[in-house]
């Protein structure tokens, strides 16, 4: 009989941080940065590692989808984040199914390229 192994697609390291679990280094360096726009008062409030249930799509059995962090602006709107490296095989279709059935948007992180990092756009008054 043979093993089934994963392989692992992801070379993110898990850290700790004041007591705080992070899936990656580069989720930590986001969080950092989310808090500072908290102490400021940029930003009303920060979630981190959010749970969703979601319905299994063939019906049956249900899964869950863990956001990375969801944030409350001043304005009082919630911001669904998630801070990729990259992206894992099947995480696309989570993350379309999730917005589906929660009818909220969710916005990627790249950790990488022009946008990496980017805070500008989450606490920018709406127009």
């Amino acid at each position: 009989m043979s093993k089934i192994t994963h392989k692992k697609w992801s070379k993110a390291v898990k850290v700790v941080y004041n007591g705080e679990k992070f899936d990656s280094k580069a989720e930590l360096k986001y969080y950092l940065m989310l808090k500072e726009l908290l102490e400021d008062g940029r930003i009303r409030k920060i979630e981190k590692q959010v749970r969703f249930t979601l319905p299994d799509m063939k019906g049956g059995k249900r899964f869950s989808y863990t956001c990375d962090f969801v944030v409350t602006t001043l304005e009082g709107f919630k911001v669904y984040l998630e801070v990729k490296g990259r992206m894992m095989p099947g995480n696309a279709l989570r993350y379309a199914y999730w917005q589906q059935q929660y009818g909220e948007t969710l916005t990627i992180i790249p950790t990488s390229g022009p946008f990496k990092f980017n805070l500008d756009w989450l606490t920018k008054p709406a127009d």
